[in-house]
């Protein structure tokens, strides 16, 4: 099963980049399932971006991250990068989603525990 992982990204490259390194590194360790390959387009792209100048907005990646979505067979939003609920990228992201019926799960690593909900936890808005 293909996985693309949203996360905030615009102003917190740094935090944005180590989250989903982190995430991606922990799911890896524990949860790893050959049925499952996660795309992490701020794991993909964020080196090439920045090494070749192209921009980091989300207008700018849309195309590219529809094009993975309607590959990919479930979106997870992950919830650990601050500002996720008010990202244009991951709002595009779960938009996009929903035009295509693919499934949405908001993740996050609490304890070193995966957990998965069908919806943002109140947590998540604090």
């Amino acid at each position: 099963m293909y996985i693309y992982l949203a996360q905030a990204y615009t102003g917190k490259e740094k935090q944005a980049v180590s989250e989903a390194c982190k995430f991606l590194a922990q799911y890896q360790n524990d949860e790893c399932k050959p049925a499952y390959a996660i795309y992490s387009p701020i794991v993909h792209w964020h080196y090439v971006a920045i090494n070749h100048k192209l921009p980091t907005n989300s207008a700018f990646w849309k195309r590219e991250n529809e094009s993975m979505l309607r590959y990919c067979e479930e979106l997870w939003v992950l919830l650990s990068v601050p500002g996720w609920q008010n990202s244009k990228g991951i709002r595009f992201e779960i938009e996009t989603a929903l035009r295509f019926c693919k499934p949405i799960r908001y993740v996050e690593y609490i304890d070193n525990k995966l957990y998965m909900f069908p919806f943002p936890p109140a947590h998540a808005y604090e």
